[in-house]
């Protein structure tokens, strides 16, 4: 995967139209300090971490309290 490929985040356990081929591992990921925008800061980290892991997308995705959490996986 390379850092322009598109991360499908979703709040489902299934990515509509999609097959998960492979599961990462939980993962979750703290806003960071003096944003602008705590969830959008928060998720972009999410989504960093899902690219480190291998991961094309995230699901089961939520947010609460500065904190993102999902499950991040394969998918075709």
């Amino acid at each position: 995967m390379t850092m322009t490929e598109e991360v499908i985040v979703v709040t489902t356990n299934e990515v509509p139209g999609k097959e998960i081929v492979g599961t990462s591992g939980m993962i979750e990921a703290r806003c960071g300090r003096f944003v602008r925008s705590e969830e959008g800061s928060a998720k972009e980290n999410l989504i960093k971490k899902a690219r480190e892991m291998g991961a094309n997308a995230i699901v089961g995705y939520s947010y609460a309290k500065r904190w993102a959490r999902g499950t991040a996986v394969s998918v075709k």
